[in-house]
């Protein structure tokens, strides 16, 4: 038979070939040939898919001719051609999932729902014979080279070219793995189009509620109601943090983040949700390019809605904020988001009758927030400050730790294990500190200053205050102060009067001082007692400053915008951010899967004990007497653990996936339908030579000692460092400063991350400034990534 290029002309030409009912392929030369006819469409799908079937594309017999065979030897030396598949995105980024061990030449990923074009390289003339063969054995034929086509649902194809000259005869073929994926790409590569697309299909989870939703939608949908039911119940439970400060932190954000997509495509199903590489304003920043890492078009009408800055910030020690004077001062609509999609969206408040009033946290004024969080606003808060660069300078900004090229390349470098890792891809200096930028926070200055004082009245040897804007969750979560169970007056005496109690204990009571003891120990900025480590900094302080402490403590007013507390997937930003640690999960993996003992697995060990959320606080970790077993105190991040529907713990259905399967799935040795795929794992804006991380012959010879991040003393404890309450204790070593813990920049002398004196990358001994130790590899992963790759 022979293939016809798509031509409505009647010419009867020499490049035309012949159909004949015997199926011979006759030359355009020949002397005495049929008459030709033009195909009909029917004709040119059978023609295909004949020659598409025959030997995988090996030769097309010749029929018998007149001519001298040696006219037609080339046409028996068949070459082997590349294919390649390409869209709009790869041309403009490159090839898909590069950084993947598993794609190559021979196995491309093209996107779903998006057209994409098939090339045979090297084949100018003729045309060329495609199918496409997916998993049940249907197929799709398609013709020419550079032939556009769409696929509308995710899965692996078997893509076969056959090289068909002007006559017919078969010039040469390639055969390989078609991928068709969602692929996950930075925000700002996204075509207005497509970015477009997302956006308002993400609105949709705040204008429509669950029900009404997957009654028009799927049974994905979920509103951002029910999301922010999901993450503020396990967020903000009295016995412990069932998603933060611990190994299940990475995968139930990315639990959410799936929720989120399966949701949007209900809705559209040509969206893929997007990440947002932050490190790439400050690069800018440092460029000169930008003034502020604030100026990004995020921050816009057209995207997420403008920020709103303080007039007036203030400064009390370490903190930096907005002062309450000028929160309630301006109104709530003024920290509101202003326009946009989301403009003046709000917050779920509870009212008394709401029949599931008591099933999720609210706090005094019954609004869907961290207990601890009494925010009187109807809106979705965000308050930020202006970059102004005397201040980050002077480390009296939240944007002074705003995660940069070099906090990531130190941060990902040295040898960790499993639990260390995942938790703390929530430190300050990796991804936290963006929230602080977006949510911010507003504190009372007087009681502000007040604490500073009586943390200063603790006259003991050494002893510094590292008192953070988190302590109210730490002291409610001891159960040494509590907050009314419902507040009227929002205005700014009576907020002010609604924050945390201590239910009014008299100047003298015991109480008092347990609760400065407390505080003193676990807010220290150097918690090393030197010979006698049983020795605390509250054992020689005097009773008095103690009660002053307590007595301060129960007495200061912190509020949080929404991106810096359990609600802060309200604000749709939220979602953005995650995704992007899902990149650094899988650069750490691929950087293993090269030198297996950079990443020891250590997850499995961790299940039913406390080993899997040692940063969290709460009396459930730390009572002799508590009333459940550490197994429910640390629920949430075990491998096998899922998530609570509500405060009554209420399991989730018997077939959520199990941190575990999300970790697999999101593992970049995963080539399955459920995996994880990012456009690229590059840092072209950085300084730092991340693709040297990524390159398997990019090694040193000396061997990687490094040291695990759960030895190391900074980003542990969420209150200091080198804590010797039982979290961390007896490391007997002084703390790393590292500035990943404290928001004013952890264990420098200064408080300000200056002058720290120390060569780059010490951790690696004998390692040269910017090099990177390799430890030898060995050939065999895990048994579960085998399972992945086959």
């Amino acid at each position: 038979m022979a293939i016809f290029d798509e031509d409505t002309s009647d010419a009867d030409d020499e490049t035309t070939l012949l159909v004949e009912e015997t199926g011979v392929i006759y030359s355009g030369e020949e002397a005495a040939r049929p008459r030709r006819r033009k195909p009909r469409t029917c004709d040119r799908v059978a023609i295909g898919v004949a020659v598409a079937s025959l030997l995988g594309f090996a030769a097309v017999r010749l029929a018998p001719s007149t001519k001298p065979a040696t006219n037609y030897a080339a046409q028996t030396t068949r070459q082997t051609l590349q294919w390649r598949a390409t869209n709009d995105y790869v041309e403009k980024l490159g090839v898909i999932g590069a950084d993947y061990a598993w794609t190559s030449e021979g196995v491309q990923i093209i996107d779903a729902w998006r057209p994409f074009q098939l090339y045979l390289d090297g084949h100018t003339s003729g045309t060329v014979v495609w199918t496409l063969t997916a998993a049940d054995g249907s197929t799709i034929t398609k013709y020419g080279n550079g032939v556009s086509h769409e696929i509308q649902e995710v899965g692996d194809f078997v893509v076969k070219g056959t090289a068909m000259d002007a006559q017919g005869y078969v010039e040469g073929y390639s055969e390989g793995k078609l991928l068709v994926r969602y692929v996950r790409r930075e925000i700002r590569d996204l075509t207005q189009e497509d970015r477009n697309r997302y956006l308002d299909a993400l609105v949709k989870m705040w204008e429509i509620e669950g029900v009404d939703g997957r009654r028009k939608y799927s049974s994905k949908y979920i509103s951002s109601n029910e999301l922010l039911a999901l993450h503020g119940t396990n967020s903000a439970l009295r016995d412990n943090d069932h998603f933060h400060n611990g190994a299940g932190f990475l995968a139930q954000h990315l639990r959410l983040d799936t929720m989120v997509l399966e949701s949007v495509q209900s809705i559209d199903p040509r969206v893929s949700t997007p990440y947002w590489d932050w490190t790439i304003e400050m690069a800018m920043v440092d460029a000169g390019e930008l003034e502020s890492p604030f100026e990004s078009p995020l921050w816009t009408a057209e995207w997420f809605g403008s920020l709103n800055y303080a007039d007036n910030p203030v400064v009390v020690g370490p903190h930096y904020g907005l002062s309450a004077t000028e929160f309630f001062d301006k109104g709530f609509e003024n920290w509101a988001i202003q326009d946009g999609r989301w403009a003046f969206a709000k917050v779920r408040k509870f009212k008394d009758t709401d029949p599931d009033r008591d099933m999720y946290p609210r706090n005094s004024y019954g609004f869907l927030r961290s207990p601890w969080n009494n925010n009187p606003s109807p809106y979705v808060t965000r308050v930020n400050f202006a970059y102004v660069k005397d201040a980050v300078d002077a480390g009296l900004s939240p944007a002074k730790s705003w995660p940069t090229c070099s906090d990531l390349y130190e941060f990902i470098q040295p040898a960790t294990t499993a639990v260390a890792f995942m938790t703390h891809l929530e430190d300050m200096t990796v991804h936290a500190n963006i929230h602080q930028c977006l949510g911010g926070t507003i504190f009372d200055v007087d009681s502000t200053q007040n604490l500073l004082d009586a943390f200063e009245s603790v006259n003991v040897e050494g002893y510094t205050s590292c008192y953070q804007t988190v302590s109210e969750r730490h002291m409610w979560r001891m159960y040494l102060s509590d907050f009314p169970d419902q507040c009227d007056d929002p205005h700014s005496d009576g907020v002010l009067n609604c924050q945390l109690t201590c239910k009014d204990l008299p100047e003298d009571d015991e109480q008092l001082e347990k609760i400065g003891a407390w505080a003193v120990d676990h807010y220290a900025c150097w918690n090393v007692q030197g010979g006698d480590s049983s020795v605390t900094y509250a054992d020689q302080a005097s009773s008095d400053s103690l009660r002053r402490v307590g007595r301060a403590i129960c007495s200061t007013t912190f509020i949080k915008g929404e991106h810096l507390e359990a609600s802060g997937t309200t604000d749709p930003s939220f979602f953005i951010v995650h995704p992007s640690l899902a990149r650094y999960y899988q650069m750490k993996r691929i950087m293993a899967l090269q030198e297996p003992a950079t990443y020891v697995d250590d997850w499995a060990r961790a299940d039913h004990g406390e080993g899997s959320c040692l940063p969290a606080t709460g009396e459930c970790l730390l009572s002799s007497s508590r009333d459940q077993p550490s197994e429910e105190c640390c629920a949430g991040h075990y491998r096998y653990s899922t998530f609570f529907k509500d405060k009554m713990r209420t399991p989730a259905a018997g077939d959520t996936p199990t941190n575990e399967a999300v970790i697999d799935s999101a593992h970049p040795a995963n080539m399955g339908l459920d995996n994880l795929v990012f456009q690229h794992l590059r840092f072209d804006h950085c300084e730092e030579d991340f693709a040297a991380l990524l390159d398997p012959h990019s090694r040193n010879e000396a061997p990687l000692d490094g040291y695990l991040y759960d030895d190391q003393s900074g980003p542990s404890a969420p209150w200091g460092v080198n804590a010797q309450d039982g979290h961390k204790a007896n490391w007997g070593r002084p703390a790393k400063p590292t500035g990943a813990t404290a928001p004013w920049g952890s264990n420098a002398q200064d408080g300000h991350k200056e002058a720290w004196g120390r060569a780059a990358k010490p951790h690696y001994p004998g390692a040269e400034p910017g090099s990177r130790n390799g430890a030898p590899p060995v050939v065999d992963e895990a048994a579960h990534v085998q399972g992945m790759l086959s």
